[in-house]
C-alpha cells in the first residue's frame, strides 16, 4: 500500500463512526445521504430489525407498553444485559418469541414519535418536509391472523427485506396559520405511508405553531415557533411487531423565505455576573437553529443568522475546536531556553531581546481597542473595554518583569538557572532545543516582581493560569518554581537559603503522582546545576549549601509516614523499613509511587530503595545516571518523617495533608522557627530542627536566624477546591496563609499564590474566599473574540481536527445495554481499521481508537458495567463480524474484525497507587501486530471515574465512552479532554445519555449547540468557609494550629498547657481569623472552652493531640465518640483529612453471589 493510500487518523475516526452508525441505526437517512438511503435494499436474516438495530425506529403509538425500564437501578444480582435479550423467531421460548404482546411485561416505553422545534419569520411562505424511513418486509409473508394474534402458523425462517421510502410534504403559510390557531396543533396524515404488511393506519405529521418574541440585544424579533413531530399511527401488530414499525426515521425541513432563524443565548446579556456577561460577548455568534424532541438535530451551514435546512439525527455530533498556543508568535522574541540562558549573562542584551514581546502584545491590544466601536451594543462594548484594560495590565506587568531582569542581578541569574533547568529536564524527555510557549514565558515575566519582592503589589494578586488541558500549564509553573528556588538561594547562599520554598498542591492522588515525575526531573536538573563548577563562588555553591530536593507529601496509602527500623512495631505497614523489605521480597507495592528514575528513565527494581539511618534513599540502578548510588542518589524524599527533617525546597502534596498542621508540631517546620540543624559530614543525613524539638542541634548562623517560610504556593486544578472540600480547605488555608506570612514595614506579607485550571467560573469570588486575596488576574486575559487572546487561538476545523463528540440515547433501553451495544461495534471497527493499516504501533492510524476509555459518574455504575465488559463485550467481540452480516454480504466486506480482549483495568480511588500506575503505563502502550507473549500489552478497555479528570496526560488516547452526563460541566470538559490531545490523532467521545433523565435528555436534544459553547455551561463553584457548619467542623483546629505555630514555646507536644488568652500569639490568631472567616463570639467560645479544659486538667499537661485511648488531648478525630468527655472537646475536633465525615462501617457479607464469607470495611462519606 502506497503512502498516499494510507489513511490518516481523522479518516479512520470517520470510518469507525460510519460503521457505528450503520450498526446501531442502519442506513443513514440524513439529507446528504438521500441517494444511498434509497438505494439500500439490505436483507437481514439473523434476527428481526428491532433487535438488529438499537435506535432510530418508531413503534405504533397505540401499541407501546406503558412504563419505564428499570435502567437506573444497578442490581448486580440480575442477569447481565445481553445483545439478544429479546427472543427470536424459531427459539424455544414459545409463541411470543417474536416480541409479541407478552413482551409488555418488560414495561418498555418504545419510541413512537420524534420531532424538532425551530423558528421562522411570521411571513414564512412555506416549509417543505421530507420524511425518509424504511420498512422491513417479512419474507415469506406472515399471515394476517398471525399478526393480529388470532392464529398460528408463523413461518419458521423469516428474512427481513428493507424497503426505503421518502415522502415530501409542503406545509403552506395557511397551514402554519391554522396550526397557530388550533390548541394542541393539527395532525397531517401521510396516506402513502401505510405499512405494506399490516393494513390500517399511517404515519402522521403533527404540527404545532405559536407566535413568539425572539430576544435580541437591540429589540425583540417577531417569530413563529414551529414544532413538527412524525408519529407512527399505524395499526400495531400483536405479533411480529416490526411489520408496523418504521426504521431509520429521518425528518428534514426546508423553510421558504429567509429560512430558519438562529437564536443566541441571551441569558448573560446585562447579567449581574461578570462571567455571564463575558460569555454573552464571546458566544454571541453561537446560534441554536433547532431543538430535538426525543432526537438530536443538525442543520445546514448558516448565513447571516439563518439556515435553510434542519434535520433530525439519532447520533448528533459536534466538533470542538482545538485551542492551542499562537504559533505565529514564535518569531516575536527569543523563546529558546538555552539562548535565553546565554542572553541572561548580559542585562542589556536580555532586556533588548525580550522587549519586543510586550511591544508586540501592545499592537494586539491596540487593534482590540480599535475594534471596540464595531461592537453594536453598549453592554457588550463595556465588557470588551474591560477585557482590553486587563490585557494592558498584563502587558505592563510583563514590562515590569523585563525591567527587573535588567536591574536585579540575582533575578537575572535565577532566570538563567530556570532556563537551564527546564531545558535539561525537557532534554531528558527527548525534547532537543526546548523553547517556551509564548504564554509560558509571558506568565513567568509578569510574575517576576511578585516572586522577588514580598512588598510588591503583585504579591497580593492571585494569578490564575487558564488554559485548556494539555496546553503546557505544568511547565509554566515549574518555571516559576525553578526561578523562586534559585532566587532565594542566590540571595542566601548559605544554610538560610534552605527550607521549603515552593508548595505545589493537588486534590487527587492520580494528579499528584503524575506531576511528581515532571517536578522531580526539574529538581534533579537544579541539583546538578547547584553542584556544577560554573555555579560555584569562592569554593561554595551559589545555589546553597543544602541539596535542592523535592518531597512527595501525600497519604499513607501511597508513601510511608515514618522511616521505622528493625524491631519497631508497624501494624499497618506504614513504615519505610517495612515497605522496603516487602518490596524486595515480592516486587509489589513499591515504598514510593515512582516507577522509574525521573532523570534517566531507568525502571526501578528491588535495589532502588534503601533505609539508612533516618533516610529512605532512592538510588537509580543505572550506574551511568547522575543520580546513581555512587553519585548520591535521587534528590527525592517520599517519607513524611524525612520531609519534616530535611525540609525540601519543593513539596508536592495533596490539600488534605495540611489538615495535620494543628496536630503535628513537625509540620510547622515548613513555615517558621527552624533555626538549628545537625552536624553531619555526609549531606544525605543532615537535618533541621524546629521549635517542636527545642534544645538540640546547632544554630544556622550566629544571629540565630530561622529559615524563611514558603514564598510560592501553586494550586493546580483550582476548580476542584470547591464544595465541601473547598469550604473546609478555605478554613485551613487561612492558617497556612498566616503562618507563611511575615510582618514587613508594619504589614503582613504572604506568599505568592499561583493557581491553574482549564475550567473556571466566578474565579475571583472563589479565590477571595479560599485564599483571602482581593484581586485575581486570569492569564491569558481573554480577547474580545473568544478564538484569539493573542497567546492562545482556536484553530479552525479546517486547520486542525477537533475532538468529535457524539451522543446516543435509546428510549426504553437501559444505559448499560446501550454501553454494551456501543463499545462492541466501536472496538470491532477499530480493529478492522488497525488490521487494514500495514503500519505498526503508534504509526498505525487506528491505534488511538484501539483502547476504549470508559468514564462513569460513580463506582456503583462502574462496578455493574465491569461485568458487562468482562462477559458480554469480550464474548461478542469474537464473533461480531459474523453477527452483523446482511444477506449476501461477505465477511471480507464487513466493517468489523473479530477481536479478543483482555480483562479491563480500573482507574479509580479503590485501587492502590501501584495498580493505578500500572494501568496508566498500559494505557500509554501502543498496539503491536506481533506482541511479545511475556508482556501484558496495551489495554483494550479501561474503566474510570473522575480520577482521570485531571492528571491523565497520555497523548495516545483517542477514544472515550461516557456513561451518562457527568454531574458538572467542568467535570465533563476535564474528563473528555483526556482524549484527542494530538490534532493529528483527533479524539472521539461517545456520550451515552439516559432519555429518562431530564438533564441527559436536554443535552441530547441540544447536543450541537451545547458543545459549541460548553465552556459557558461551567457552573460557579461554592466555597463558604465562614458558614456555621464549616466553623463547627474545623475552626477549632485552625485556631489551635495558629496558636501552636505562631509562638515557638507552644510547638512542643504539651504546648496546649501554656495557653493564655493574653499571649500575643493567641491575640494574633484571634484577630487574623476574625478578619478572614469568623466573628468575635466564635473566638470567645473557643477561648472559653480551652480555658475550661485547662481547669479540668489541673496540674496535668494538656497535649495538643490525642495519642492514646486514655489520653485526653486537646484535639480528637471527627469520627471519635466524645460522649464520655467534656463537651468542650467538641469544638476542637481535627481530622487528618479534610474529607473525614462519618465513621467506617464493618459489613459482614455472608452470601455474595454464592461466594465465600468475607468481611469488608466500608468508609462512608
Amino acid at each position: 500500500m502506497s503512502d498516499e493510500a494510507l489513511k490518516t487518523s481523522a479518516e479512520v475516526r470517520d470510518e469507525i463512526i460510519d460503521a457505528f452508525r450503520m450498526d446501531v441505526v442502519g442506513p443513514d437517512t440524513r439529507p446528504a445521504f438521500h441517494d444511498s438511503h434509497m438505494a439500500n435494499h439490505e436483507v437481514i436474516n439473523s434476527t428481526r430489525p428491532s433487535s438488529f438495530y438499537l435506535i432510530g425506529y418508531l413503534t405504533p403509538a397505540e401499541g407501546s407498553a406503558v412504563g419505564l425500564s428499570k435502567n437506573d437501578a444497578p442490581e448486580i444480582q440480575k442477569p447481565l444485559p445481553s445483545m439478544d435479550d429479546d427472543p427470536e423467531p424459531g427459539a424455544a421460548a414459545g409463541e411470543d418469541s417474536d416480541g409479541g404482546v407478552e413482551a409488555k411485561q418488560r414495561k418498555r416505553l418504545d419510541p413512537s414519535s420524534l420531532g424538532l422545534t425551530a423558528f421562522v419569520a411570521p411571513d414564512c411562505p412555506h416549509i417543505d418536509v421530507t420524511l425518509r424511513y424504511a420498512d422491513y418486509i417479512a419474507q415469506p409473508p406472515i399471515p394476517e391472523a398471525v399478526l393480529d394474534g388470532s392464529g398460528k402458523g408463523a413461518p419458521k425462517e423469516i428474512s427481513w427485506h428493507r424497503k426505503p421510502n421518502s415522502v415530501d410534504h409542503r406545509i403552506t403559510s395557511t397551514k402554519l396559520a391554522e396550526a397557530a390557531q388550533t390548541k394542541g396543533g393539527i395532525s397531517i396524515p401521510l396516506f402513502e405511508t401505510e405499512s405494506p404488511q399490516r393494513k390500517g393506519g399511517v404515519l402522521h405529521l403533527h404540527l404545532m405553531v405559536q407566535q413568539t418574541k425572539l430576544p435580541r440585544p437591540e429589540a425583540d424579533l417577531d417569530g413563529l415557533s414551529v414544532t413538527l413531530f412524525v408519529i407512527n399511527r399505524r395499526l400495531a401488530a400483536q405479533r411480529f411487531r416490526d411489520v408496523s414499525n418504521v426504521f431509520q426515521v429521518g425528518l428534514s425541513l426546508m423553510a421558504g423565505g429567509a429560512g430558519f432563524i438562529g437564536n443566541p443565548d441571551m441569558s448573560g446579556y446585562k447579567a449581574d455576573d461578570p462571567d455571564l456577561r463575558l460569555h454573552d460577548l464571546h458566544y454571541a455568534d453561537v446560534l441554536r437553529f433547532a431543538g430535538g424532541r426525543n432526537i438530536g438535530t443538525g442543520h445546514a451551514e448558516p448565513s447571516d443568522g439563518h439556515t435553510d435546512m434542519i434535520w433530525t439525527d439519532p447520533l448528533p455530533s459536534a466538533d470542538v475546536e482545538k485551542v492551542d498556543q499562537n504559533k505565529a508568535l514564535k518569531t516575536v522574541t527569543e523563546f529558546n531556553m538555552l539562548n535565553l540562558a546565554e542572553l541572561a549573562k548580559d542585562a542589556s542584551k536580555l532586556a533588548s531581546v525580550l522587549q519586543s514581546f510586550p511591544s508586540d502584545y501592545a499592537k494586539f491590544i491596540s487593534s482590540q481597542s480599535n475594534d471596540l466601536p464595531s461592537i453594536k451594543t453598549a453592554a457588550r462594548r463595556d465588557v470588551a473595554s474591560e477585557l482590553v484594560a486587563k490585557q494592558e495590565e498584563a502587558r505592563a506587568r510583563m514590562q515590569q518583569g523585563i525591567e527587573l531582569l535588567k536591574v536585579d542581578e540575582a533575578a537575572r541569574d535565577a532566570f538563567r538557572a530556570m532556563n537551564l533547568s527546564i531545558n535539561s529536564y525537557l532534554e531528558k524527555r527527548g525534547i532537543i532545543g526546548a523553547a517556551w510557549r509564548p504564554f509560558q514565558l509571558a506568565f513567568i515575566l509578569l510574575n517576576l516582581n511578585g516572586l522577588s519582592d514580598p512588598t510588591h503589589a503583585d504579591r497580593k494578586i492571585v494569578d490564575l493560569l487558564f488554559f485548556p488541558t494539555g496546553g503546557g500549564k505544568t511547565e509554566a509553573y515549574l518555571g516559576l518554581a525553578a526561578f523562586q528556588i534559585a532566587y532565594r538561594r542566590l540571595n542566601s547562599p548559605d544554610w538560610l537559603g534552605s527550607g521549603v520554598c515552593v508548595i505545589m498542591r493537588y486534590t487527587l492522588r492520580l494528579l499528584t503522582l503524575d506531576q511528581l515525575g515532571r517536578a522531580a526531573a526539574m529538581i534533579c536538573a537544579m541539583e546538578l546545576l547547584r553542584r556544577s563548577p560554573e555555579w560555584q563562588k569562592n569554593g561554595q555553591p551559589r545555589l546553597g549549601l543544602f541539596p535542592i530536593e523535592i518531597g512527595l507529601w501525600v497519604g499513607s496509602g501511597a508513601t510511608p509516614n515514618l522511616i521505622g527500623g528493625r524491631g519497631e512495631q508497624d501494624t499497618h505497614a506504614r513504615h519505610a523499613y517495612t515497605k522496603v523489605n516487602r518490596y524486595r521480597k515480592s516486587g509489589r507495592e513499591a515504598p514510593a509511587p515512582i516507577k522509574e528514575c525521573p532523570w534517566c528513565g531507568t525502571q526501578f527494581d528491588e535495589d532502588t530503595f534503601h533505609v539508612v539511618g533516618k533516610r529512605m534513599l532512592i538510588n537509580c540502578v543505572n550506574i551511568d545516571c547522575d543520580f546513581s548510588a555512587e553519585n548520591g542518589g535521587l534528590p527525592v524524599l517520599a517519607v513524611d518523617e524525612e520531609i519534616y527533617n530535611r525540609l525540601p525546597a519543593f513539596i508536592v502534596g495533596t490539600v488534605d495533608k495540611f489538615a495535620s498542621l494543628p496536630r503535628r508540631g513537625e509540620v510547622g517546620r515548613f513555615f517558621d522557627n527552624v533555626d538549628r540543624m545537625s552536624q553531619e559530614t555526609d549531606s544525605k543525613h543532615l537535618r533541621f530542627y524546629g521549635a517542636d524539638e527545642p534544645g538540640v542541634g546547632f544554630l544556622l548562623n550566629d544571629q540565630g536566624e530561622s529559615l524563611p517560610p514558603p514564598s510560592l504556593i501553586i494550586q493546580d486544578e483550582l476548580h476542584l477546591i470547591s464544595g465541601p472540600l473547598g469550604t473546609i480547605a478555605g478554613l485551613y488555608e487561612a492558617m497556612v496563609d498566616r503562618l507563611a506570612s511575615r510582618n514587613i514595614n508594619g504589614e503582613l506579607r504572604g506568599p505568592k499564590i499561583v493557581a491553574s485550571t482549564a475550567t473556571v467560573r466566578r474565579a475571583e469570588d472563589q479565590i477571595k474566599k479560599l485564599f483571602g486575596r482581593d484581586k485575581t488576574a486570569i492569564f491569558p486575559p481573554p480577547g474580545i473574540d473568544r478564538r484569539d487572546s493573542y497567546f492562545a487561538i482556536a484553530r479552525s476545523l479546517e486547520e486542525a481536527h477537533g475532538r468529535r463528540y457524539l451522543a446516543i440515547s435509546a428510549l426504553g433501553i437501559g444505559p448499560r445495554k446501550v454501553l454494551l451495544r456501543s463499545v462492541v461495534p466501536i472496538l470491532a471497527a477499530a480493529q478492522k481499521q488497525y488490521d487494514d493499516d500495514p503500519r505498526d504501533a503508534d504509526e498505525n492510524a487506528a491505534d488511538p481508537y484501539m483502547t476504549a476509555l470508559c468514564y462513569f459518574n460513580a463506582l456503583r455504575e462502574l462496578g455493574a458495567s465491569r461485568r458487562i465488559v468482562e462477559d458480554e463485550v469480550a464474548n461478542n467481540l469474537r464473533s461480531w463480524p459474523l453477527k452483523r452480516l446482511r444477506d449476501g454480504q461477505k465477511i471480507t466486506e464487513s466493517s468489523f474484525a473479530s477481536r479478543s480482549i483482555a480483562a479491563p483495568e480500573e482507574l479509580t480511588s479503590r485501587l492502590s497507587t501501584d495498580l493505578v500506575a500500572k494501568a496508566k503505563k498500559r494505557l500509554a502502550e501502543s498496539f503491536l501486530k506481533s506482541p511479545p507473549k511475556e508482556n501484558e500489552g496495551p489495554l483494550d478497555v479501561a474503566l474510570a471515574t473522575n480520577m482521570i479528570s485531571v492528571g491523565l496526560d497520555i497523548t495516545r488516547l483517542g477514544l472515550m465512552l461516557v456513561q451518562n452526563q457527568p454531574k458538572s460541566a467542568a467535570e465533563y470538559i476535564q474528563a473528555t479532554s483526556r482524549v484527542g490531545r494530538d490534532s493529528d490523532r483527533p479524539g472521539m467521545v461517545l456520550v451515552i445519555l439516559n432519555m429518562h433523565r431530564a438533564r441527559d435528555r436536554a443535552h441530547y436534544e441540544d447536543f450541537e449547540t451545547y458543545h459549541k459553547a460548553f465552556y459557558r455551561a461551567v457552573e460557579a463553584t461554592s466555597v463558604t468557609p465562614g458558614s456555621m457548619r464549616a466553623k463547627d467542623r474545623a475552626l477549632g483546629a485552625v485556631f489551635a494550629g495558629l496558636v501552636r505555630h505562631l509562638n515557638p514555646d507552644f510547638a512542643i507536644k504539651a504546648g496546649a498547657s501554656k495557653f493564655d488568652p493574653k499571649d500575643p500569639s493567641v491575640i494574633e490568631a484571634s484577630n487574623f481569623l476574625k478578619s478572614r472567616v469568623c466573628l468575635q463570639e466564635d473566638i470567645d467560645r473557643l477561648i472559653d472552652s480551652w480555658e475550661q479544659l485547662l481547669a479540668d486538667h489541673g496540674d496535668e499537661d494538656l497535649y495538643w493531640d490525642t495519642n492514646r485511648a486514655d489520653d485526653q488531648g486537646l484535639m480528637h478525630n471527627p469520627l471519635t465518640d466524645l460522649s464520655a468527655l467534656s463537651p468542650d472537646f467538641e469544638l476542637y475536633r481535627a481530622g487528618w483529612s479534610m474529607r473525614d465525615v462519618q465513621p467506617g462501617i464493618d459489613l459482614d457479607i455472608k452470601d455474595y453471589l454464592a461466594g465465600p464469607q468475607i468481611k469488608k470495611k466500608v468508609d462512608t462519606w
